[in-house]
């Protein structure tokens, strides 16, 4: 006996890839709804973060113009800049005088540099651009260490002079930049003015660069210039179970899409069961019927052939 393949009815096919579709569809819309809702927060947290970096450098911007009030006070003296200035490391304070093409330390606070110096590089770049607001020169990493520069120049101080600052740091160890409360949860990396690259990276709380996935940018001022905080979120900002929820609609979905085709199938199949059954004991009972019928056929023409030889038998007998 041959036995039969259990195809599926078009019906459970239909529901099922109609239920699939909707399942696909809705796990569209959530997700697209929910990552608007995380790159917002993401957003919004990151600006908040450059905020506080902006009001870090802007304490830096005081200090300098501290300096260059005292420098002004003191019309430029290189003896009493080194008093004033008690600067320690990494961090390093130059007055700065402008002779012919040159620029030429006069004095120094911190270390790195000696009297006399003629500063050259990116030093010299942010000098010669130096003016009454504080302004940001290049930052640079060599693959150790990051090193920033800022100057403020004259109206602020005597015509000529210029006050100088550099720091150099390790820009994985942690800053008051990146340990403030709008970093507990994300994690960040602040560029330079210029191209994100790694070049100008001066401070970043992770190795992984650069950040992959959804990324928000917020702009952070420095004196004059512009640098540029790049965030990603270290957990879902909006939860893990609203983050989930897309997958899991899709999931249940598909797992409906599946439950409902097989019960149309299952009720399908019983019906065509019921209706085989039904069609299979019907045959039997016409069978039956039309036997019966040949049996009483065949009992009348006994009855009428055993009639016709009584018939036959009598006058024979006679």
């Amino acid at each position: 006996m041959a036995t039969r393949r259990l195809r599926p009815s078009l019906l459970s096919v239909s529901v099922a890839l109609i239920l699939a579709v909707v399942s696909v569809v809705g796990f569209g819309l959530s997700k697209s709804n929910t990552d608007k809702q995380e790159q917002a927060l993401l957003q919004s947290n990151t600006t908040l973060a450059a905020d506080y970096a902006s009001q870090i450098f802007s304490g830096l911007a005081t200090s300098l113009s501290s300096a260059a009030a005292s420098v002004t006070s003191t019309n430029g003296s290189p003896t009493a800049f080194e008093h004033a200035e008690a600067v320690t490391s990494p961090l390093v304070m130059l007055l700065v005088r402008k002779t012919g093409a040159t620029y030429v330390v006069t004095a120094v606070a911190g270390g790195g540099f000696q009297p006399g110096q003629v500063l050259e590089g990116d030093a010299l770049s942010t000098v010669e651009h130096a003016g009454a607001k504080l302004i940001a020169g290049p930052v640079d990493f060599n693959g150790k260490l990051s090193t920033a520069r800022f100057a403020i120049g004259a109206p602020t101080v005597p015509a000529g002079l210029v006050v100088y600052e550099q720091f150099s740091l390790d820009p994985y160890t942690a800053t008051p930049v990146t340990t403030g409360k709008p970093f507990e949860q994300l994690k960040v990396a602040l560029y330079g003015a210029g191209p994100i690259s790694m070049h100008n990276l001066l401070v970043s709380t992770s190795s992984s660069l650069p950040f992959t996935g959804p990324v928000a940018r917020a702009t952070v001022t420095v004196g004059s210039s512009d640098w540029t905080l790049v965030a990603v979120a270290r957990h879902p900002l909006i939860g893990g179970f609203a983050k989930s929820s897309s997958i899991m609609l899709l999931v249940l979905g598909l797992l409906m899409a599946l439950i409902v085709g097989a019960a149309i199938d299952i009720l399908a199949r019983r019906r065509r069961y019921a209706e085989g059954v039904a069609a299979e004991r019907t045959q039997e009972l016409i069978e039956a019927q039309a036997s019966l019928v040949r049996r009483e056929r065949l009992s009348a023409v006994g009855e009428m052939a055993t009639v016709i030889g009584h018939e036959l038998r009598n006058p024979l007998g006679a």
